[in-house]
């Protein structure tokens, strides 16, 4: 969920049109927050989220913005990436639009913060009808950068200075330590996992 957020306050000045786990619809203050934000719900039962797919081609079609989180689940080891579901290569090559790779390391502890690093745009090449064999080709591409991000943030991370205050992250600090609690209080969440561990392609 911290994600998210992350991405909301990095694009402001942007909506960002979020494929949403299905879980987080269960708890009425954020559910309601979806909404209002138009964001798209994703079924987890195993179906074909032909509904889902539908809306972000709607969405993107009008040039919006659409924000997928691909491993669609928590990492079952820390700092391994898992598996990407390939609906997302589906939308760009069918919808002819790119792609912004994005890695977020996500520690959001009151004493830690949370990097990502942003890489090139991908623009795959266009076709209304991708057969299987280039959905897996993007979904391929876009996974080894998004591990090269993840390789060249830790580098970075190495040559940086650590402090405990700065001027620079004062706002992100500021609200996280005043929003954390606040938002736990106001929206009790669990973590859920998907036990079966279902592979869902599209």
């Amino acid at each position: 969920i911290f994600d998210y957020y992350l991405l909301i306050y990095k694009f402001c000045f942007k909506v960002l049109h979020t494929m949403v786990a299905d879980v987080v619809y269960k708890i009425k203050g954020l559910h309601a927050l979806n909404a209002v934000m138009e964001n798209i719900k994703i079924d987890r039962s195993g179906m074909v989220n032909i509904n889902a797919i539908s809306r972000a081609s709607t969405y993107l079609r009008k040039n919006k913005l659409v924000l997928i989180f691909p491993e669609g689940k928590l990492e079952e080891k820390p700092g391994k990436l898992e598996d990407f579901a390939n609906s997302y290569a589906f939308l760009s090559i069918s919808e002819n639009k790119k792609i912004t790779p994005i890695f977020i390391e996500g520690k959001y502890g009151f004493f830690k913060r949370a990097h990502y690093m942003i890489g090139e745009p991908i623009l795959p090449t266009a076709n209304a009808n991708p057969s299987e064999e280039e959905i897996e080709a993007l979904n391929d591409k876009v996974r080894d950068k998004i591990l090269t991000l993840k390789n060249k943030l830790k580098q970075a991370k190495k040559y940086s200075t650590k402090k405990v205050f700065t001027s620079k992250l004062w706002f992100m600090d500021f609200m996280k330590i005043t929003s954390i609690p606040i938002f736990y209080l106001i929206f009790p969440t669990k973590k859920y996992f998907i036990g079966d561990k279902k592979k869902i392609k599209k």
